[in-house]
């Protein structure tokens, strides 16, 4: 540290000379408070004013840069909430005196080089010591004086992807902790895990069992930090169904913050929590929201992928969300001459949607059967980003979007191009994306009926793609399983009664689209139009243009949507479509006029 003397001596001086000067416009005594609860007790304290030893302010964001990383987002974000403060911090960041002198002053040193006095070179050997130095402290202290030295880290750290070693030797240290956790110390736990996207199994065993128990005390804010750092850190929590119905009956407090409300929607979504009674009651609330202010693009394709993935279908929520998303989308097309590749990737998702963000958008709309519109300017911004190479890592996100437009009969020579390229083909076995190579085998399907000529640009072969499926693909048994088998049944007596059970089959035609009806074949036009006549009105058909095969498609609860019965997914128009176009004549049976 010897070398570092007169470097610390400027620092303080630096600092003391820009508090002397702050302190003549200082605003009056108690005025405009923030707060933080002090590392040893749970009272709320007003922050004292700084002393030599104190750690300067960290910027909240890269001077001059175009972005600020999710994790840095999101650790000014609840830095800076007053609520926050007081309902979480357990720790000071202005309290030194607690560590030694050699750690204490790297510390002081590591928060003026956040302000970019230094160069990188130094920067780096800083924060090697300060890690390795930390690391050492956290070894022979107590849990309360290893979370206040965390908070010290986190506030002096420049939130890099690299795990620091300090932070391993927490964690192993919350590991071997044998006593109960109180609720600040778990939820201050799941701030540092968050941030770092780290949490080994041990540790999450301490911290679930913790929120578990004590999840009816914890407040609005408190219990959204919970949502955010179990989503982001994947934890399952479906074995405490309690757990996930406290926090679907507390979402729909909507409250002056969506974007709250949204993160507790992402946790349940991922923890297969699909309450429709949950969305009936966001769906009253949502249209007194301006989401064309209150959220980004981003959050609104969250807010968008929760309802679909419950099937409740919003025809207005929807519509707002998709102009707000395609306005955005326009407005970003700008980028592209303006930023390079490398900007683009790496801007912030508030300022321009992924291409994770615009898959599972499309993916979304598509599925739910909600019409895509401004289907030029989407495929207009997908061609942009594959000239740009965004998709060479992560082919699966091209994958999604362009068979989400096929689903509505959308289809794009270039793109189809891209995706059916042996390199995207051999990316998606590599990395073992089941899911996209079951949307790339479909897409192929779909063409071959619907678009021959994205066939023909196609690198690849039906049979290359077929081998990548998941065994169970054709299995009808395995459909039939996440299917109500009784109302199927009732479905085929009753055609067995108008056609005869010789020319009733329960199968799946055009088998890519996994949704099995029953194949009914008579033995000529004027017969098939006698039956027909019995269950629905034929005045409009030509007896010369009938075929003589039916396809019954059964609209069971699986295949509509859950607060309309009687409106299809996105994947039964889709299989409707290219039965026609296969020679079929289609009817949809709905198991709910099915005694």
């Amino acid at each position: 540290m010897a070398e570092l003397a007169p470097f610390i001596t400027r620092v303080r001086l630096c600092f003391r000379y820009r508090r002397l000067l702050s302190s003549r416009n200082a605003p009056a005594k108690n005025a405009n408070l923030s707060y933080i609860a002090s590392p040893k007790s749970t009272t709320v304290q007003p922050e004292t004013s700084t002393t030599s030893d104190s750690l300067p302010t960290p910027s909240s964001g890269l001077v001059g840069e175009v972005r600020q990383s999710y994790r840095q987002k999101f650790y000014d974000y609840v830095r800076t909430d007053p609520g926050f403060k007081k309902s979480v911090l357990t720790s000071s960041t202005n309290e030194l005196s607690m560590l030694k002198e050699q750690l204490r002053k790297l510390f002081f040193v590591r928060s003026a080089t956040v302000q970019g006095h230094v160069s990188r070179e130094i920067d780096t050997v800083l924060k090697g010591r300060l890690d390795n130095q930390t690391a050492a402290a956290l070894l022979t202290c107590s849990l309360d004086e290893a979370l206040s030295i965390m908070d010290l880290w986190i506030s002096v750290s420049d939130l890099d992807k690299r795990v620091p070693r300090c932070f391993k030797v927490f964690l192993d240290k919350l590991a071997a902790h044998s006593e109960r956790l109180t609720v600040p110390q778990t939820l201050q736990i799941l701030f540092y895990c968050a941030i770092y996207r780290k949490l080994t199994s041990a540790v999450k065993e301490k911290l679930r069992q913790t929120v578990f128990e004590n999840v009816a005390s914890l407040d609005h804010l408190q219990l959204e930090l919970v949502c955010f750092a179990f989503y982001v850190l994947k934890v399952d929590c479906r074995d405490f169904p309690k757990f996930l119905s406290t926090v679907a009956e507390r979402a729909p407090d909507v409250g002056p913050d969506l974007k709250l409300t949204i993160t507790s929607l992402k946790f349940l979504r991922q923890n297969n929590y699909l309450d429709v009674e949950l969305f009936r009651k966001l769906s009253t609330k949502l249209p007194k929201v301006d989401l064309e202010t209150e959220v980004s693009s981003v959050e609104c394709c969250h807010l968008l992928q929760s309802f679909v993935s419950a099937r409740f279908y919003d025809e207005d929520l929807f519509q707002r969300i998709q102009k707000k998303v395609l306005k955005d989308i326009q407005t970003q097309t700008e980028f592209y001459g303006e930023y390079s590749t490398d900007e683009l990737v790496q801007m912030h998702p508030s300022q321009r949607l992924r291409i994770k963000d615009l898959a599972n958008f499309l993916y979304s709309l598509a599925t739910i059967n909600h019409e895509i519109e401004e289907v030029g300017l989407v495929a207009s911004d997908l061609k942009n980003r594959l000239e740009g190479g965004e998709y060479n890592g992560m082919p699966y996100f091209l994958v999604q979007s362009v068979y989400a437009l096929s689903l509505q009969g959308i289809y794009d020579v270039e793109l189809l191009a891209a995706v059916f390229s042996e390199e995207t083909v051999w990316k998606l076995v590599q990395d073992g994306w089941k899911d996209a190579q079951r949307w790339l085998y479909c897409l192929y399907k779909n063409c071959q009926i619907e678009f021959p000529e994205g066939v023909k640009v196609a690198e690849v072969s039906e049979a290359r793609l077929q081998n990548g499926l998941p065994k169970d693909f054709f299995n009808i048994g395995f459909e039939m399983s996440c299917r109500d088998e009784s109302l199927i049944e009732n479905v085929r007596k009753d055609l067995a009664k108008e056609y005869g059970p010789d020319a009733v089959s329960f199968r799946r035609q055009i088998p890519h689209v996994e949704v099995c009806g029953f194949d009914v074949r008579v033995s000529s036009a004027a017969n098939l139009l006698a039956r027909l006549s019995k269950v629905k009105s034929t005045s409009d058909v030509d007896s010369k243009s009938v075929s003589d095969k039916v396809y019954f498609g059964v609209l069971d609860p699986g295949w509509t949507s859950a607060v309309n019965v009687q409106r299809p997914l996105g994947t039964v128009i889709l299989k409707k479509r290219l039965l026609e176009l296969s020679g079929w004549k289609t009817r949809i049976r709905n198991t709910a006029a099915i005694k």
